[in-house]
């Protein structure tokens, strides 16, 4: 677009790709200090979701047996 243009990288930016930009962000992480209670919070709320997947793909078990027992009724019924 003409309103929009590309800003030249400085020349002192050693990043050069992706890879580069997530390891200096990875090592950038290394420098915070922790958090105790918000890693609590996010290792409880990955549990919690972790077994809500667990749950929810035996329900899809379930409803499959549900669904191939409808279908094979009604090809049954249809012969």
């Amino acid at each position: 677009m003409p309103d929009q243009s590309v800003q030249p990288m400085p020349r002192d930016n050693h990043i050069l790709n992706f890879l580069d930009a997530e390891a200096a962000i990875n090592d950038g992480e290394l420098f915070e200090e922790r958090d105790d209670i918000m890693e609590h919070e996010l290792a409880a709320s990955d549990r919690k979701v972790k077994k809500e997947i667990r749950h929810l793909e035996a329900e899809v078990s379930k409803w499959q047996v549900l669904v191939d027992k409808v279908r094979m009724h009604r090809i049954t019924t249809m012969l």
